[in-house]
């Protein structure tokens, strides 16, 4: 995962470096999950909201109590028991399937054969699924394009995606008082104070402790202020206070919801555009 803030707050805690470790024990938690879902590519939602959300409350983790492992796997079994006990999503046809078309993009992509390791006609038949998705990809509008490269080409996980689809906001103030939106996805924050006088930016955020925090910067007249996530997280709010001019530039990660939905579209608009192709090569090959 690219979120080298939490991921050095997971080692500081556990001893384990965490990309090794989500290497490791992500295919394990996948295989797990599907006891209960019956779908991998659900299992496989799960398990990366899972490991996300042991990132985020790492500070929770008691060693003394329990491995970091089946910390993990209980994340991920409560998140499985939310979702059906709120949507009823369990024993659900995965939005990637329909009958037995076997359209599961993760299926089709992820176990893709080596090219010159190719013997059987189902061989070559998978292979060419795997070029109908990636092609119809490449087709989809720029909003899901990426993300959908992301996530079912170079497997990325949900808070990798967040990292990388960047928001960014132009600030341009003058003599007023402007709350900054997103904050919870809070990046960075430059500002340029082209003025005589000083400004001010306020940040409250909450302290490992879950205790809330004030903080002010001063930005002095001629200066640029930078300040990024590395060396402030857990952001509540930030509220700027502009006395003469003030410019700049405000960037945020993409939440997680809204990547999401984004992906689960652009499954469903691959979807609709293999659907038929798919159907002509299981009921008549590549003839």
């Amino acid at each position: 995962m690219l979120n080298d803030n939490l991921s050095r707050k997971f080692e500081q805690i556990t001893g384990l470096n965490f990309s090794n470790f989500y290497a490791v024990y992500k295919p394990k938690l996948i295989w797990h999950l599907t006891k209960y879902t019956k779908d991998q590519e659900i299992a496989e939602d799960f398990a990366d909201d899972a490991f996300t959300q042991a990132l985020l409350k790492i500070d929770n983790f008691n060693a003394e109590k329990s491995q970091i492992h089946t910390w993990i796997y209980k994340i991920a079994e409560n998140l499985v028991k939310k979702e059906y006990k709120d949507r009823k999503r369990l024993n659900v046809v995965s939005m990637d399937k329909q009958n037995d078309d076997n359209l599961n993009l993760t299926t089709v992509i992820s176990n893709s054969l080596v090219y010159d390791d190719v013997k059987t006609e189902q061989d070559l038949i998978l292979l060419k699924k795997v070029e109908l998705v990636k092609e119809a990809i490449q087709r989809l509008p720029d909003k899901y394009k990426h993300v959908m490269v992301l996530r079912e080409i170079e497997n990325k996980t949900y808070l990798d995606i967040a990292d990388i689809c960047k928001k960014e906001y132009s600030i341009k103030l003058d003599d007023e008082t402007f709350k900054l939106e997103d904050t919870p996805e809070f990046l960075s924050l430059e500002l340029e104070n082209n003025s005589s006088v000083s400004s001010y930016v306020i940040f409250t955020y909450k302290n490992h402790y879950d205790k809330e925090i004030v903080i002010e910067f001063e930005i002095l007249p001629q200066t640029i202020f930078n300040i990024n996530r590395e060396e402030i997280s857990n952001i509540n709010d930030i509220e700027i206070y502009s006395i003469g001019s003030l410019i700049g530039v405000y960037k945020t990660t993409t939440n997680l919801s809204t990547i999401k939905s984004q992906i689960s579209k652009g499954r469903q608009l691959i979807q609709s555009m293999v659907n038929k192709k798919f159907k002509l090569l299981d009921e008549h090959g590549l003839n």
